[in-house]
């Protein structure tokens, strides 16, 4: 007890071996949202202290030192339809990876699903809160179904396509870059855009046939 408060301390077994990259208080249910990963991993994962099981994860190529998380937000769309006790959920996640600037987006459904009771004391099931009410522990548990993920990045340098010995990417302002790797004292440049013109290069292809597609 400090200041007239009361502290809780208890270890997230449900994080495993992952690092908390990014924190963000739970202010509606309670709690706290986790983004977590480990040292090397494919996903980066949303995780929540009072739920076992939270099923949002972003693809991402991780390695140490490689990631950094400067906001995340989750906002609550509206309710859901055709008689299902739930809501339709959006989480945003601002990082960077390397010098890639990325914005993930994750729409998804969370269905509230019939609350079940526990002396107090017990343990949660899996993907539940734990909510005391006088001498009984009323589990709220919740599902998310139907989850569809969005993401945009952007880089300096990207847009990479191999076709031997070529290597295309997207080099500064609207140019592309053509690499020979048996040339290397030459660097071939491509405008694909007016230099005031404001686009994007997506992506590159390199046939078989070394004709050259690229996505604005």
């Amino acid at each position: 007890m400090e200041g007239g408060k009361y502290y809780n301390q208890r270890k997230l077994k449900h994080l495993k071996n992952k690092k908390v990259r990014h924190v963000q208080q739970d202010y509606k249910e309670g709690g706290f949202y986790f983004l977590a990963c480990q040292e090397f991993d494919k996903y980066l994962s949303v995780e929540h202290s009072n739920r076992e099981s939270f099923d949002i994860r972003f693809a991402r190529l991780i390695e140490p030192g490689v990631i950094r998380i400067f906001d995340f937000h989750i906002k609550t769309i509206g309710k859901l339809k055709d008689g299902k006790k739930g809501f339709k959920k959006e989480i945003r996640v601002v990082s960077m990876r390397d010098d890639e600037f990325i914005l993930d987006k994750c729409g998804y459904d969370e269905i509230a699903k019939a609350p079940s009771t526990n002396l107090k004391g017990s343990s949660p099931t899996r993907g539940s809160v734990h909510i005391k009410f006088g001498k009984q522990a009323y589990l709220k548990e919740y599902e998310q179904t139907n989850d569809e993920y969005l993401y945009f990045i952007y880089s300096p340098l990207r847009a990479f396509s191999v076709q031997w010995p070529y290597v295309c990417l997207s080099g500064l302002a609207n140019y592309v870059l053509i690499v020979n790797a048996y040339d290397k004292n030459v660097l071939r440049r491509i405008q694909v855009g007016s230099r005031d013109a404001k686009i994007t290069i997506s992506e590159t292809f390199i046939t078989e046939t070394l004709d050259l597609y690229v996505l604005i």
